[in-house]
């Protein structure tokens, strides 16, 4: 196995800068470069002006591998799909999450491309999709895949998370994802313009009315400023 294809890449998309982690190594990865790219807000899509700060400085950065991105929480649409647990062809449960982000979003989400983990529907607008795919490819980069940060967060602190559930409050500068899990079931996710994790859970137990007493697990668990994209790890 050559080394190049030992080595990996962490990249994080996020509203007011760009990460990127190279890592490389035989059996346990290191990190062996760290990258960072702020970006120049500007009018068009929410994502758009980080989408061009990643184009702009990836080539430039000479990473080699396997690329992940983990995409910020405001460029992610969340939905609990009722009832898809119950199916069991994926083909089923994706035309079901589909169908419920379009009965909430209307025509819109015509323009998303839509996956489902569990019963948690998870939109992105497919324009964002492909230009990180040409931004990877063009830096000579393999895309191995795209990742909610919820995602990546929740499985790289699974272990943390006790039997019984937990509220998951996943904090970004100036907002959080706040997400309910009732033993193995989810059962909200919201995206709040707030920059206190407590104060975001808080809201939203009295939105939903929650009376059952679970821990609040705060992620990340670092304060490191490549978290997003080392969720990935």
């Amino acid at each position: 196995m050559s080394p190049l294809s030992r080595s990996r890449v962490l990249i994080s998309l996020e509203p007011a800068a760009v990460h990127a982690v190279q890592l490389a190594g035989a059996v346990r990865r290191r990190a062996t470069a760290r990258h960072f790219a702020a970006v120049e807000p500007h009018g068009g899509k929410p994502w758009e002006a980080a989408a061009n700060a990643l184009q702009a400085n990836l080539g430039a950065w000479k990473l080699q591998g396997a690329a992940t991105v983990v995409l910020s929480s405001a460029f992610v649409r969340y939905a609990v799909v009722p009832h898809a647990e119950n199916l069991s062809e994926e083909a089923e449960r994706h035309a079901l999450a589909r169908a419920h982000f379009e009965r909430i979003h209307g025509e819109r989400a015509q323009g998303w491309q839509v996956r489902i983990a569990g019963c948690v529907g998870i939109a992105v607008d497919a324009e964002l999709v492909e230009s990180l795919r040409a931004s990877v490819s063009g830096a000579g980069l393999r895309l191995a895949s795209i990742q909610p940060y919820l995602m990546s967060a929740f499985n790289r602190a699974r272990g943390r998370v006790p039997e019984r559930g937990a509220w998951i409050a996943l904090a970004e500068a100036e907002r959080v994802c706040v997400a309910l899990l009732d033993g193995t079931r989810w059962v909200g996710v919201s995206v709040l313009r707030e920059s206190l994790p407590r104060l975001a859970v808080e809201r939203e137990q009295a939105r939903m009315a929650a009376t059952r007493e679970l821990a609040v697990l705060e992620l990340p668990l670092s304060p490191d400023p490549y978290a997003m994209a080392l969720s990935a790890e």
